[in-house]
């Protein structure tokens, strides 16, 4: 047990370490460069490794280096509450101004798509019918109502799965998750994990913005880190959406067997209505007589 617990303690020191203290680091650095260098001097490297080895005492630095420490790990921590709004920003419904006006503008690109793709069927102009098709689910795989893609690509899966299958997704997948086999649930988690970490690498490109008002570089930096962070997350949100619907496809009919629901054959319809009404009380209480 003393060596389970060492090796935990290791793997949460590396973790702390990748995630929040070498982002502080290259933080803090960041200001001191900007504010000692400036946009006049801003690549003055060999300035800068000067001033820091001639201005102080060992004891000096070795103070100043215990200072950056606690600062790092503070703009790490603020970093991780960053990237827990961004996500929150990525999936809100965006009921209010000034998100409702992206959804409102994603619902009309949406609309247009799915008008070109019922022109071309109507029409038989089938040669294009892939690409048209293509370009709305591009925009979103159901008709689109967030402000932003991810929430959108998320909010798919539970409008395809019940469309499909009548079952309630946020009902349904808590008890799913206890039946899922541990490999399933290890991807799907890694897939989610793939997301927060893009969101966090966000909220690292959006940190250095201020730095760039005294040093130009930090606006490259933020640019390059935030268009990454988006790529990232755009990618993660597809893999963990279809993860999520890839494991109501092979593992619903298991879930209806520990519910003792007589289930034969592929999913069906009456079999995903009779999981959500035994999952979802309300509903019962909404739908009997």
């Amino acid at each position: 047990m003393t060596g389970f617990f060492a090796e935990l303690g290791k793997k949460v020191a590396e973790r702390w370490l990748s995630l929040l203290l070498l982002p502080g680091f290259l933080l803090v650095a960041a200001w001191v460069a900007g504010v000692r260098l400036g946009h006049g001097n801003a690549l003055g490297a060999l300035d800068l490794a000067a001033w820091l080895t001639g201005t102080a005492t060992a004891a000096q630095l070795a103070v100043a280096a215990s200072g950056v420490l606690a600062v790092s790990a503070g703009w790490g921590l603020a970093a991780a509450a960053c990237g827990v709004a961004i996500m929150r920003l990525w999936t809100a419904r965006g009921a209010r101004a000034p998100l409702v006006w992206l959804t409102r503008r994603r619902e009309r690109r949406w609309k247009h798509a799915q008008a070109e793709v019922m022109s071309a069927i109507e029409e038989e102009r089938l040669a294009g019918l892939a690409d048209l098709v293509n370009a709305r689910n591009a925009i979103c795989l159901v008709p689109s109502a967030r402000p932003m893609w991810i929430g959108d690509r998320l909010r798919a899966v539970d409008q395809r799965v019940l469309r499909s299958y009548d079952l309630d997704l946020a009902g349904v997948w808590p008890r799913l998750w206890l039946v899922l086999p541990g490999e399933a649930r290890t991807e799907i988690g890694m897939a989610y994990e793939s997301l927060a970490a893009a969101a966090r690498l966000m909220a690292w490109g959006l940190l250095y913005l201020p730095v760039a008002v005294f040093w130009w570089p930090a606006a490259i930096v933020a640019l390059v880190t935030c268009v990454t962070a988006w790529v990232r997350a755009r990618g993660a949100a597809e893999t963990f959406g279809s993860l999520l619907e890839s494991a109501i496809d092979l593992y619903a009919l298991d879930l209806a067997a520990h519910l003792k629901l007589d289930a034969e054959g592929p999913l069906s319809r009456e079999t995903g209505l009779a999981v959500t009404r035994l999952v979802r009380k309300d509903f019962i209480e909404l739908t009997d007589p």
